[in-house]
């Protein structure tokens, strides 16, 4: 797994979606206007691919972070890329 840095959106996304970056751009973009600190308008979904809170303990498992760095772009990006390993971008109100 590539490095964690305080590095952009941008960054983080490509770390972790460098195959499919531009898709995940798109996906993140729809879904939380690259803001790695938004929280949906019903309060369950978090930072920058909006991280649903059903996943807090999966999240910290996959991570190895608290359920805080939901809002970090890097760690945001690390959690999407395990769902979408799982599901494609079948999680995502937002799709490509």
């Amino acid at each position: 797994a590539p490095a964690p840095t305080a590095g952009s959106v941008e960054e983080a996304v490509q770390a972790w979606f460098a195959d499919v970056d531009a898709q995940a751009r798109e996906v993140a973009r729809c879904e939380s206007g690259l803001n790695p600190g938004a929280v949906s308008s019903g309060g369950r979904n978090h930072g920058l691919f909006q991280i649903n809170d059903v996943h807090r303990s999966a999240f910290t498992s996959v991570t190895g972070q608290p359920w805080s760095s939901v809002y970090s772009a890097y760690y945001n990006a690390q959690y999407a890329r395990y769902l979408y390993d799982d599901a494609g971008w079948q999680p995502w109100a937002c799709r490509p």
